[in-house]
């Protein structure tokens, strides 16, 4: 069968290529990428692919320096046991807003809902430096309600 091949150069000059096995899926797919682009919102897909439990380690270890003993551990034992259970081996761009939302619904089901919203901000501040690192486009937990408060905020 045809396979189609859509290309592009990135803002690094670099050529990259996805295969697609219609043409209609591949025009509408190379057009957002161009679209990305030109807006300055692309980023590169090998860098999004980092896990979140590689990406949070390499978080905390760059915020270490600058934060108190017990915060520091209060952290770890957040990503320990609330975000590397369900998340740790999920690469950055596969987090979506919907699935934060669910995962909040399930903390605040199974914990008080202060240690769900500081899971909860934690996570939105890994997803704050992944943007700001250029690994994502956009943070994921933005917007997603939290037991007694509208809307998340982040740990920067």
């Amino acid at each position: 069968t045809d396979r189609w091949r859509a290309r592009y150069r990135g803002p690094d000059g670099r050529e990259r290529s996805r295969t697609f096995d219609r043409r209609v899926d591949a025009d509408p797919w190379l057009a957002a990428v161009s679209f990305a682009i030109a807006r300055g919102e692309w980023t590169d897909p090998a860098r999004a692919r980092v896990t979140l439990g590689d990406w949070s380690r390499q978080w905390l270890t760059g915020k270490a320096p600058s934060l108190k003993a017990t915060t520091r551990e209060s952290y770890r034992s957040i990503l320990k046991t609330c975000i590397w259970p369900t998340g740790e081996r999920v690469p950055l761009a596969a987090v979506t807003h919907s699935d934060v939302a669910a995962w909040v619904a399930r903390l605040s089901a199974q914990m008080g809902g202060s240690r769900c919203r500081k899971s909860a901000i934690l996570l939105g501040g890994t997803m704050s430096a992944a943007v700001r690192d250029q690994r994502i486009s956009r943070n994921p937990c933005d917007g997603v309600s939290l037991p007694g408060f509208p809307i998340i905020a982040s740990v920067s």
